[in-house]
């Protein structure tokens, strides 16, 4: 994989395939040249096999929510290094926007 933002890329994935390692990586590459990607929220269960790992979810062989709901954005910065946080919504001084802040 080269470092020249502009090279010709390799081949991508057949549809239908994903491979959040390389995905990583290619992101990584980008905030390394000062382009940060992110979503404007992370706690979406549909990304479970996507962004998030599912095993790491289940407890007793049903989805966690509560699980999911404290370790996800811990997951979710090993993909994305930026991510939209509404103060409106969770306010200025919530746990969940010191914790993105760090």
């Amino acid at each position: 994989m080269s470092d020249d933002l502009f090279s010709t890329p390799e081949p991508s994935p057949k549809i239908g395939e994903y491979d959040l390692a390389t995905y990583r990586q290619l992101l990584a590459q980008l905030a390394a040249h000062g382009l940060t990607i992110g979503t404007s929220s992370w706690k979406y269960p549909g990304w479970n096999g996507l962004i998030y790992d599912e095993a790491r979810y289940h407890y007793r062989g049903q989805f966690a929510r509560t699980r999911f709901e404290q370790d996800c954005l811990t997951e979710y910065a090993e993909t994305f290094s930026s991510v939209c946080v509404d103060p409106g919504y969770f306010g200025e001084g919530s746990s969940v926007a010191r914790k993105t802040a760090q």
